[in-house]
């Protein structure tokens, strides 16, 4: 199985996962890392995973006009909330861990 998502593609489904929470927080590549952190304390990590979901319509089916169906990227790359959720989870562990050395 492959795992694509905004056109790059990942070696497994955490590594996806990964880059959607950092791609969601970031605003895509936007936000430096001291935005993300104010975020971080203003956001809890379900409220991140649902806003992500909503907002790119992960888990939306699509029916192009010339078309069928197309399955929500959540189906097609079979994971789920939770999954989501434990990837923001590890950006904010990331985030938020102290500097090493300081």
């Amino acid at each position: 199985m492959s795992y694509q998502f905004a056109g790059s593609l990942y070696h497994n489904e955490r590594s996806m996962l990964d880059a959607i929470a950092e791609s969601w927080l970031s605003t895509g590549g936007i936000a430096s890392i001291e935005e993300q952190r104010v975020i971080l304390a203003e956001e809890d990590d379900e409220t991140l995973m649902h806003t992500c979901i909503v907002g790119w319509e992960l888990h939306l089916s699509h029916t192009p006009d010339d078309c069928d169906a197309v399955p929500s990227h959540m189906a097609k790359h079979n994971y789920n909330d939770t999954d989501l959720l434990w990837a923001f989870r590890r950006l904010r562990e990331r985030l938020l861990l102290p500097a090493e050395g300081a």
